[in-house]
């Protein structure tokens, strides 16, 4: 294989600068070890894979209608994110957006959304 190449059986093991020599190896054995573990649990069979970019872009600027804070008389759960969005009619695009706002705020607040 030619230096950074990318293997497309393991996906991109060959990093600079690697986080962890542990995400290297988890990385390196996914398709041997964890795949066919995790195909013998599935409903279905699995008839092809192929790995996505690895590298995620980490600035986005999202504007929502409403994340508010609030603070509960609940012993589960003291406090939590509401978040309101208002719509003219049917999104099929909004599950996506939602889940774009809502893994931001999760990273940030480390607190429940409503």
């Amino acid at each position: 294989m030619a230096k950074g190449k990318k293997n497309e059986h393991q996906g991109n093991t060959r990093r600079k600068g690697e986080g962890s020599m542990y995400d290297k190896i988890m990385r390196e054995n996914l398709r041997e070890i964890f795949l066919p573990i995790i195909a013998d649990r599935l409903p279905f069979n699995i008839t092809r894979i192929s790995p996505l970019p690895d590298k995620q872009a980490s600035t986005v600027l999202r504007e929502t209608d409403s994340f508010m804070l609030v603070e509960t008389d609940s012993a589960d759960e003291p406090q939590l994110i509401l978040h309101l969005e208002f719509e003219r009619g049917s999104d099929p695009e909004m599950i996506y957006r939602m889940s774009e706002h809502h893994g931001i705020e999760l990273r940030k607040y480390q607190l429940p959304i409503r």
